[in-house]
């Protein structure tokens, strides 16, 4: 969602009543950066409570006033297109997210210091990870027996 977007629209003395609604559907959609959405004229007519030619309409309206404009995609063997609108009024964009030099936290969990020893652990290891499961099961059931063999 754009509210900057959608607080430029409010600027405009031009846009009024439902036309304004459609807009400020437009802009809930829009990415925040470009000002870019894709919407299906039934899916706007929806969400302003409308009926899908009004909202042609309006879409039509935005586009004379000069608010937004269309890019059209054709898929070639189907019935359907796509439309892509750009807001062409101006707006306070989010400032960039800049560098500071601090350290960024990783996602992934730092790394333990190496010893010498084997791809896969050691024997030790593999000793204490037996002893951990067989602290989880019962002695002598079926499992801690399966689990005593190796």
């Amino acid at each position: 969602m754009s509210s900057q977007i959608i607080a430029s629209l409010r600027k405009h003395d031009q846009l009024r009543g439902t036309v304004f609604q459609a807009a400020k559907e437009l802009a809930h959609r829009a990415d925040e950066n470009s000002g870019e959405v894709t919407i299906s004229y039934s899916y706007l007519a929806s969400k302003c409570h409308q009926s899908r030619r009004t909202a042609i309409r309006h879409i039509q309206r935005l586009l004379d006033m000069g608010i937004i404009a269309r890019a059209r995609f054709w898929r070639p063997g189907h019935l359907w297109g796509a439309n892509r609108y750009k807001f062409l009024i101006r707006w306070e964009r989010p400032p960039a997210q800049m560098y500071n030099g601090a350290k960024l936290s990783s996602k992934f969990p730092e790394p333990e210091k190496r010893e010498e020893r084997e791809k896969y652990g050691s024997l030790a290891d593999l000793q204490k990870a037996k002893e951990k499961v067989l602290g989880w099961l019962t002695e002598g059931s079926a499992l801690w027996k399966l689990a005593n063999e190796f």
